[in-house]
Formats: structure tokens, sequence, C-alpha cells
């Protein structure tokens, strides 16, 4: 882990910020905990803390794999299936530090094998990543529409939006209701 953050140029800024605060992973369905402490220059991963963290993580591995692969990584950070305790602030932080590593792969693949040849790979990676996520959004997408259209298994949003818009109209019902009984 550290010799991955020591790719990115900002990381001691970064970790500067998080010196001397704890930071607790929590995977639920493992029943296993990490605790991350920062210092100036690297993180310390241990498997026990004795304290209380600043901030813990607690959700399934799923959950944290379906963060990492969420476009928008803080928004699926708050989607409700990884819980955050603590000081929030510590950990948008220790999100912010893993989700903007910003890595220039080519410029350390040109020290090993020069630079046209880090550049060629670097295009071809890019090419794969990006086709990747294509085959990715098409397959959510279809996926999707199958558990909807074909299965009727989930509902659509219009679906959803109707029955909370039915549940509401319900809610305010009942409320007049108990308003006329109190008045009786």
């Amino acid at each position: 882990m550290n010799q991955l953050l020591a790719l990115d140029v900002h990381t001691p800024q970064r970790l500067a910020q998080l010196q001397d605060k704890v930071i607790g992973l929590h995977w639920t369905d493992l029943n296993v905990s990490f605790y991350f402490l920062p210092t100036r220059d690297r993180v310390m991963v241990l498997n026990a803390y004795d304290g209380e963290p600043d901030a813990m993580l607690t959700g399934t591995v799923g959950a944290f794999i379906r963060r990492q692969a969420a476009a928008d990584k803080t928004q699926a950070l708050f989607q409700g299936e990884i819980d955050l305790c603590g000081n929030t602030q510590v950990g948008e932080q220790f999100n912010r530090l893993l989700v903007d590593l910003n890595i220039d792969w080519e410029a350390h693949l040109s020290h090993l094998m020069g630079d046209v040849a880090a550049h060629q790979i670097g295009r071809v990676a890019k090419t794969g990543l990006q086709w990747l996520a294509k085959v990715r959004d098409k397959l959510v997408a279809d996926t999707t529409e199958y558990l909807q259209e074909e299965k009727r298994i989930t509902p659509t949003k219009v679906e959803v939006d109707a029955f909370n818009q039915q549940v509401d109209e319900l809610r305010d019902g009942v409320a007049r209701l108990q308003a006329r009984i109190q008045r009786l």
C-alpha cells in the first residue's frame, strides 16, 4: 500500500492532514477489521487497535468492491451500504487519499523500458480500461432492464416514484384523519 501511495506526488500532503488519526475498516461478512494509522510519509496497517478509531467504515466486502467500481466513489460511500461512524471529515479525507491517487504510470514505466514502449503500453491500457468501462455500463444496463422488464423482479424508477407518492398521500391522509379524531 505504501509503495502505491509513494507513486503519487501529492500523497505526503494528504497524509499530513491525517497524521495521528486512526481509520478503521470492518468487513461485516468476514468479521475482519483493519486499522490505518497515517504518518507523514506512510500508512501503518494493523489488524487490531485498542483505542477508538477517529473514523470507522463498516460494510460487506461486496459493498466496498461496488464502491470502488462506482463512477462517483464519494457518493457511493454515502449510499447506505457502508456505514461511516466517528469523525466524518477524517473518513472523507482518507477516502480522498485513496480515490484521488494520481499516478503517472507512463513515467514510472519509462524508467524501466523507455519512453516509446511506456507510451504504447499506456495507450493500450487506457483503451482497454475505456472498453471495460463501456462493457460494465452495458452489462449493468442490460441486467437492470432484464430484471425490471423481463422478469419483473425489481421495480422501475417510475414504479418506485409512484409507490413513494402513494405512501406520502396515505401518510398525509392518516395525519388528517388523526387530526379530525382529536378534534372530536
